[in-house]
């Protein structure tokens, strides 16, 4: 397996949504296999000693599924476990995106702003869209912020 920079990993998320996504759109890419986590980091400053428990997903179930499940396993906490994201799912639930994305796209740049030190993101192998919340919203602003990230990749082998 192998560890992608930001730039890499969008890079290669856009060769794969251009190809299709399909099952093998990149075989020469990282194998992740039974769905295993592949993790690496880009930092824009020093090394952190205070982990920040914020944790970012995007691609879909699995993505958030395991974004999730490791806040739960170690004290992290996703936008949708705060009130404003418990809000903002009530909010939103049975709007088209069109109408719900302006929500998410504050809330989420709410949560990102409030970011400190080090994020964990969790991106699905399979389907990370360029146009997502995260790309276009919550990424820039850690950029933009100096927040160390650190990257997982999961889902089933690509």
């Amino acid at each position: 397996s192998r560890a992608f920079s930001t730039g890499q990993f969008l890079a290669l998320a856009g060769a794969i949504i251009a190809a299709g996504a399909g099952a093998g759109a990149a075989a020469d890419a990282a194998t992740l296999e039974g769905g295993a986590v592949e993790t690496t980091a880009e930092s824009a400053g020093a090394a952190e000693t205070v982990p920040e428990t914020r944790v970012f997903w995007s691609g879909g179930r699995t993505a958030q599924s395991a974004a999730e499940k490791w806040a739960a396993e170690n004290g992290g906490t996703t936008l949708e476990m705060t009130s404003a994201g418990r809000a903002t799912e009530q909010a939103t639930a049975g709007l088209p995106w069109s109408e719900a994305k302006p929500m998410w796209d504050q809330a989420s740049a709410d949560f990102a702003n409030g970011a400190r030190g080090s994020v964990h993101v969790f991106h699905n192998a399979a389907s990370v869209s360029l146009s997502s919340v995260w790309r276009t919203v919550e990424y820039p602003i850690l950029r933009d912020n100096g927040i160390n990230m650190f990257f997982h990749t999961v889902g089933e082998g690509w």
